[in-house]
């Protein structure tokens, strides 16, 4: 895909967020479109506002969540082919950094115990998250288990057989 082309999907997704937010009321908006610079398969959408958006990302991101799915549907149907993150007031991107440093203390403790760990049923891109920031480590495995909303990431000691 061309980077005109893309650029052009971008700032169609960038409008209809703008558009949709826009008529739920918000008009204090500052939209901004990028391909994540961490997590290069994702793009990411961040809205920006000075008005209350808290019921917009709900407890745990739950509401976010399900915002940003009926976002990616609605891109769907415009032909914007890639997944995009949504991101309401940096609450993702704090996120993100959560998941990181729980994914290293887990990571250290299981190392120490030898023992696995199961965390939390997360979103997919939680879970990628998760694996890309300890795929780099040689003491431990990652491994997505369950389905559906279940699905969570259990960290594993390497363990070194012939």
């Amino acid at each position: 895909m061309s980077d005109l082309i893309l650029d052009e999907l971008l700032e169609k997704a960038k409008k209809t967020t703008t558009d949709l937010l826009t008529i739920a009321g918000f008009t204090d908006l500052r939209t901004e479109i990028k391909i994540d610079p961490i997590e290069k398969s994702f793009i990411c959408l961040s809205v920006h506002s000075s008005q209350d958006v808290s019921f917009l990302i709900g407890r745990g991101g739950g509401v976010l969540n399900d915002l940003q799915t009926v976002l990616n549907v609605i891109f769907k149907n415009q032909g914007i082919g890639p997944f995009i993150l949504v991101d309401i007031n940096d609450y993702r991107k704090e996120r993100i950094l959560y998941l990181k440093d729980i994914a290293v203390r887990i990571a250290r403790k299981v190392d120490q115990t030898k023992q696995a760990e199961a965390l939390d049923p997360m979103p997919f891109y939680e879970r990628k998250i998760i694996h890309s920031e300890l795929s780099s480590r040689p003491d431990v495995i990652t491994e997505s288990q369950d389905r559906g909303l279940d699905r969570h990431v259990v960290i594993k000691p390497y363990i070194f057989t012939l």
